[in-house]
């Protein structure tokens, strides 16, 4: 990595540049959408859902979802190394 010398917090900057660039994985059909978000609202769907979404998808890709109709709550999925959080 370059030299690291000249930046004011170089721990935060190195993992800044190591991190997995953002894939959004689109939603076509969700007539719910929120007017704030874009494609990558999925609507009500739960976490077993989000997660087959993402199996097979790349590092940093990611949806957000709203996890029952009870609540206001939305909820970024996304997929970082191994796991999906």
């Amino acid at each position: 990595m370059e030299n690291l010398k000249n930046i004011w917090k170089p721990e935060l900057y190195r993992i800044q540049m190591e991190a997995p660039v953002p894939k959004r994985i689109p939603s076509e059909n969700c007539p719910d959408r929120p007017e704030f978000y874009g494609k990558e609202y999925h609507g009500i769907i739960g976490h077993k859902e989000a997660t087959s979404l993402l199996e097979n998808e790349p590092n940093g890709a990611f949806l957000i979802r709203k996890g029952n109709q009870q609540n206001d709550f939305y909820t970024l999925t996304w997929r970082y190394y191994l796991d999906i959080a």
